[in-house]
């Protein structure tokens, strides 16, 4: 939701070379106008507004915590980061992104 939500694909996927390849996003929630090929998405939440706490890109406002009822509280995975940015521990259900609501 980058750019204020104007972005209309934030996961653009261009395939350069003869190489085979496969890309895979796992536990994310993204905007996408056009589904990008070569790409699978797990667990994945598409097109629904995040839930930020404040981001105004002309008053270079951009706090990227989750408000409670956002669609990436809980919806994260246990990962070897046990703590957020803000250095609050992660759950059992981790959100969504580098901070535990």
């Amino acid at each position: 939701w980058g750019e204020n939500g104007s972005v209309d694909n934030e996961i653009v996927v261009t395939k350069k070379g003869t190489s085979n390849f496969s890309v895979i996003f796992d536990h994310v929630l993204y905007k996408v106008k056009d589904d990008p090929g070569n790409a699978t998405f797990v667990s994945a939440i598409k097109n629904v507004p995040p839930g930020f706490d404040s981001i105004n890109p002309s008053k270079r406002i951009f706090d990227f915590h989750l408000r409670t009822g956002s669609p990436g509280v809980n919806a994260g995975v246990i990962t070897p980061f046990l703590y957020d940015l803000d250095g609050k521990a992660r759950d059992q259900k981790p959100d969504l992104g580098c901070y535990e609501n």
